[in-house]
């Protein structure tokens, strides 16, 4: 079995992951099933209902600068910015001014999750 899966490209293996993680997400996050049957039939188009309405625009607009800087910092981008500091200015970053940038972050989530009475955590629901 593992030779079968070693021989599937590496993007079909994550998108079949992502797949059944948000298959997954959905069966833990409704407690109705009637819903969830709903939410699975709009998932994979099984349904009459619009695949982007007025609520979706309104969402991805308030958010799209998140999801810029999350698909920025999947990649490497720190290595590299590391890499050209050093290569440039010669300047080579602290381990206090890394600290700093990741404690900034820090708090810069828990503001956005206290603002928002939407919270994506699952255990809140149990």
């Amino acid at each position: 079995m593992d030779k079968a899966f070693a021989k599937i490209p590496k993007a079909f293996g994550h998108a079949y992951a992502l797949l059944i993680i948000t298959v997954s997400w959905t069966l833990f996050y409704f407690t109705n099933l009637s819903r969830l049957a709903e939410c699975l039939k709009i998932m994979f188009f099984m349904s009459q209902a619009p695949v982007f309405d007025l609520t979706l625009e309104i969402v991805v607009f308030n958010n799209i600068f998140w999801v810029l800087a999350a698909a920025v910092f999947c990649a490497p981008v720190t290595r590299r910015v590391y890499a050209l500091c050093e290569k440039r200015a010669g300047i080579k970053i602290s381990f206090a001014a890394e600290t700093a940038v990741y404690a900034a972050a820090f708090l810069l989530c828990a503001a956005l999750l206290v603002g928002q009475s939407y919270n994506p955590f699952l255990y809140w629901r149990f």
